[in-house]
């Protein structure tokens, strides 16, 4: 093991981690600089810092040059699009409050670019956490002088206003980059787009549809995205009743009403037609697709995490609009989701080069029955759970909520395998939903580091209370708040894979639902992008998933130290039989 310094980023952070070949003496934590291309450096910001001077003081937010990081690796959330790269420095005590860099030492990163844009292929991340100080804090000031009566009628009315900064904030690039992009490139440039959506209630979008269709450049099938609600009989007992087209009627009346080119697409009960996807078309056909997560709802593209991605191709972009044009003719038949559609989603899978690598595209539903006990395992999932198998590092995802039987399973088994082999493997992850996670939920706060295998897959959550200087966080607006759907493996080898779409990872998506599911092989620029985000909302979450348990325990004032003021702090990460020690071989290869 020698000493070394890795960056990943996206459109929206840079993440670093750094290893030692030993331990320093007298390191109290490491300053952390961003270098631009033109060598200006700016010190990250840090937000721990020595025990203050006056008791009960507050901490105020300084640099890592002041108050160092007590960890091996730091994200970097305020660098402007650009390229950087970034210097690790230990800092050395003793006195705490005059550190020197060490004198020998300094840790240069690769360079990174933050965007999303790769040339064929571009990803955009929102933030899509509320659970965050700097949102709560706006909120909390917006109820306490009057503006909403409390946080939930403050998130709603902001999140919705196209001008509120908080929903710039959370939205982040998903938004104009992602979501609204092949809309403002066939106003801009001409073309027309094709839209395949299952929620769409967002103002801002619903607009932008329409004000495209006004020049006749859309076409839009929406499906029914069903609600219910509870109410009480006569006798006073309750029950759930379900609401036809819940969700968008409203939009589709207006829809409708506007003139504007919508095919209302209603799909069996039980089933949902999930898709999120837009073909850009021109002259020459198809050529570019915008898939993804997101949802195109204010809640979508602002307190859950999504992705979108855009792939210029015109295979690709061909195979999406026949995709479309089936949907559409499907609507018509009664039930809908009938053998023909099944059979061609059956073998209509899409492969294509890429400027790196290669994505195979899969559509759904694409098995004979409609149920998951008539077909063994639906060709997509066979696809990626193969995938999963031949993974060599480790592997990294989100989900909302994936059912069973899904990929978790195959993930688990994956490391159990490797565990018995004795071949370190690396497993992180967070889902909206812990339920389904079975054997995982061991994982995920009671973990023997020597007897399991390295995997560590969080909850979500938010600060449950105030202590210290924390305030307590609101972390769910609806039924979601991690919505992605991603599996990355191998991020940092040439055979790296993204599994990312619409699709939850389970057969029921298969089996039942319309969606696509997008493969990217052997890009490695996306996967490191991707890795980014996976491990951004992991480590957001971990923490506030723990919190929430030690919270349980009247034990929260314990989630939360100073920084420490010995060198000790970095014994975790040269001890094996800890977690913190293991991120060595799948960052660094060793």
């Amino acid at each position: 093991m020698s000493n070394a310094c890795l960056a990943l980023a996206n459109n929206d952070i840079a993440y670093i981690f750094w290893q030692l070949n030993e331990k320093i003496p007298g390191c109290l934590g490491f300053s952390v600089r961003r270098i631009s291309t033109g060598g200006s450096s700016t010190a990250l910001p840090a937000f721990v810092g020595f025990a203050p001077g006056v008791p009960g003081q507050p901490h105020q937010r300084k640099t890592t040059d002041v108050w160092p990081v007590q960890s091996f690796q730091w994200k970097d959330v305020f660098a402007a699009p650009g390229t950087y790269h970034y210097r690790v420095v230990p800092m050395m005590g003793p006195d705490v409050d005059a550190l020197t860099p060490h004198p020998s030492i300094a840790l240069e990163s690769n360079p990174v670019t933050i965007g999303g844009d790769y040339g064929d292929v571009a990803a955009y991340f929102n933030v899509g956490l509320i659970s965050t100080q700097s949102v709560t804090k706006k909120i909390n000031a917006m109820v306490k002088d009057g503006t909403y009566a409390n946080i939930t009628e403050a998130l709603r009315g902001e999140i919705t206003k196209e001008t509120s900064s908080i929903r710039k904030l959370l939205s982040g690039e998903v938004l104009d980059k992602g979501v609204l992009s092949l809309l403002s490139k066939a106003k801009t440039k001409g073309g027309f787009c094709h839209l395949a959506l299952y929620e769409l209630t967002d103002a801002q979008l619903i607009k932008a549809i329409k004000a495209l269709a006004a020049k006749d450049r859309l076409a839009l099938c929406l499906a029914n995205a069903d609600t219910s609600e509870e109410y009480r009989d006569a006798q006073g007992v309750k029950h759930t009743r379900k609401i036809k087209d819940g969700t968008n009627a409203d939009t589709r009346e207006a829809l409708h009403a506007a003139g504007v080119d919508v095919t209302d697409r209603f799909v069996p009960s039980s089933s949902i037609g999930h898709n999120k996807f837009v073909v850009w078309s021109n002259t020459k056909g198809p050529q570019e697709v915008l898939t993804g997560s997101t949802n195109w709802t204010a809640t979508g593209l602002c307190s859950q995490t999504n992705n979108a991605l855009i792939i210029r191709n015109a295979t690709v972009a061909q195979g999406y609009r026949d995709y479309w044009d089936w949907l559409v003719w499907d609507a018509g038949q009664q039930p809908a989701q009938g053998k023909d559609l099944r059979e061609w989603c059956g073998g209509g899978s899409v492969d294509a080069p890429l400027s790196q690598g290669e994505v195979h595209v899969w559509l759904s539903p694409n098995t004979a029955a409609k149920t998951k006990n008539a077909d063994k395992t639906p060709p997509d999932l066979a696809e990626v759970f193969a995938l999963i198998q031949g993974a060599r590092q480790g592997i990294l995802f989100l989900a909302f909520n994936a059912g069973a039987p899904s990929f978790m399973e195959q993930v688990h088994d994956k490391s159990v395998q490797m565990q018995a082999a004795n071949v370190p493997f690396y497993v992180r992850g967070a889902v909206t939903d812990p339920s389904p996670l079975g054997q995982f939920s061991t994982f995920i706060t009671k973990r023997n580091a020597t007897a399991a295998p390295d995997v560590l897959v969080s909850g979500v959550a938010g600060v449950p209370d105030d202590f210290g200087y924390w305030e307590k966080e609101m972390y769910k607006l609806g039924h979601a708040v991690i919505h992605d759907k991603i599996i990355v493996i191998d991020p940092f080898s040439p055979d790296c894979v993204v599994v990312t779409g619409s699709h939850n990872l389970g057969y029921k998506a298969s089996y039942q639902n319309d969606e696509n599911l997008v493969i990217v092989r052997g890009h490695q620029r996306l996967a490191q992008a991707y890795a980014a985000h996976v491990l951004d909302v992991t480590n957001h979450f971990s923490w506030r998933y723990k919190l929430s348990q030690l919270a349980r325990d009247d034990k929260l004032e314990q989630a939360w130290g100073d920084l420490s003021e010995k060198d000790s702090w970095q014994n975790k990460y040269f001890d094996s039989r800890t977690d913190a020690s293991r991120d060595g071989f799948f960052f660094f290869g060793v």
